[in-house]
């Protein structure tokens, strides 16, 4: 345990003091961050060592027992129902006798690359993105569900094309993430959305009332989860059906979980909860201070996001996930929504308040590897203290 906290600690300020320099290596000016490249050189040296860190990893994730046997089976592989670039990828590395780092490797490098292709216009955020990767356990969230992940990066680089209205960019990209997981094509009818989330503005009132909303929705399904059976059986066959990791949560499953949920102190929840209130109380701030088609879009998405993730447990898995690509840009609200804060710190409160939810969240994910139980795979370890 006390090995993994450090090992985070240690790749969160190198990732942080790495991506301070990409910071330094383009202009300040707003209007010359598009002259940002992943061919700099601290940008070749973020991803390579963001690549390797986590290619190594062993036993981080839920999934990764079930990933990794399938990777070692080329029968699983071959006859699963899997998304085709995952499937032969996989297939591909497996005949040439690659080790499974090489095969995790992969959908590392590629979650890492379109994350920082889809924020290049606002690298200088990037510091802050990253503390709350790590601290958000969003990085956790993308060793995990590793197609699920890797087809968000790709969609949420393809927003970026949604609000500069390049709708087969978009929707080209969309397949392309689609072939790591099959959810991503659903998203290709989010294009009109993001272009009118580019044009609304949505109240503080309309805000609150949102999130109210969730939390009525939540009380409804948690009342009536005996209910909904055939609706997780119909969820697990969209999201890939028997063979899929999915079948594994049955309403059984579901059902222990959200006692589970329930049996905890919830502090972590509240706490996270006020903070999104106080980023809904900002936001006029905040949409003032980007001024941008694509914040104003991702603002957008955030408060989906809230709605999504406050209306289901996260816990029930066959609902949750599908939505899951919106989960992100609560870490990146967070990243940005701090950033604004570091700017404006000599103004009333900000500098607390920065103070307050960096350690807030820090303290969190500390907190989850100190008191995590092994069957969580939380911890970081990698395979050179395994054998094959």
């Amino acid at each position: 345990m006390l090995s993994s906290i450090l090992s985070y600690i240690m790749i969160m300020v190198v990732l942080y003091l790495v991506s301070n320099r990409m910071v330094l290596s383009y202009n300040r000016q707003t209007t010359q961050y598009n002259r940002f490249s992943l061919l700099n050189p601290s940008s070749v040296f973020f991803v390579v060592f963001f690549t390797l860190v986590f290619a190594v990893r062993y036993n981080v994730g839920v999934d990764f027992v079930n990933y990794l046997d399938e990777y070692q089976s080329v029968y699983k592989l071959e006859y699963s129902k899997n998304e085709i670039l995952y499937k032969n990828i996989g297939l591909f590395l497996n005949s040439i006798g690659a080790h499974p780092s090489v095969f995790f490797g992969c959908f590392v490098f590629l979650q890492i690359t379109f994350f920082l292709l889809a924020v290049k216009k606002e690298i200088f955020v990037l510091p802050f993105l990253i503390i709350f990767l790590f601290a958000n356990s969003e990085i956790q969230t993308w060793m995990n569900i590793i197609r699920s992940a890797t087809g968000m990066c790709i969609w949420l680089y393809a927003v970026d094309f949604a609000t500069d209205r390049k709708l087969w960019k978009y929707v080209a990209l969309c397949i392309f993430a689609s072939c790591f997981h099959r959810i991503s094509l659903a998203y290709i009818f989010l294009y009109p959305v993001i272009l009118f989330a580019c044009k609304i503005e949505i109240t503080r009132k309309w805000q609150y009332g949102i999130v109210a909303c969730a939390f009525i929705v939540r009380i409804l399904f948690e009342t009536f989860a005996t209910q909904i059976i055939p609706l997780v059986s119909i969820f697990q066959s969209i999201l890939g059906g028997e063979n899929d990791y999915y079948a594994n949560y049955d309403v059984q499953t579901m059902l222990m979980d959200l006692d589970n949920e329930k049996s905890g102190t919830g502090i972590a929840f509240l706490a996270k909860l006020i903070i999104d209130l106080i980023i809904i109380f900002n936001s006029n701030k905040i949409i003032k201070f980007y001024d941008s088609s694509k914040f104003k879009t991702y603002y957008f998405l955030f408060i989906v996001a809230l709605f999504t993730f406050y209306c289901f447990p996260d816990s029930v898995i066959s609902f949750s996930r599908p939505f899951r690509y919106f989960y992100v840009f609560r870490t990146l609200m967070l990243g940005y929504f701090s950033y604004y804060l570091y700017r404006n710190r000599n103004i009333g409160l900000n500098g607390l308040c920065l103070f307050l939810i960096s350690c807030l969240y820090l303290s969190l994910f500390l907190f989850n590897q100190v008191f995590a139980k092994p069957e969580f795979c939380v911890w970081y370890q990698t395979w050179f203290n395994y054998t094959l």
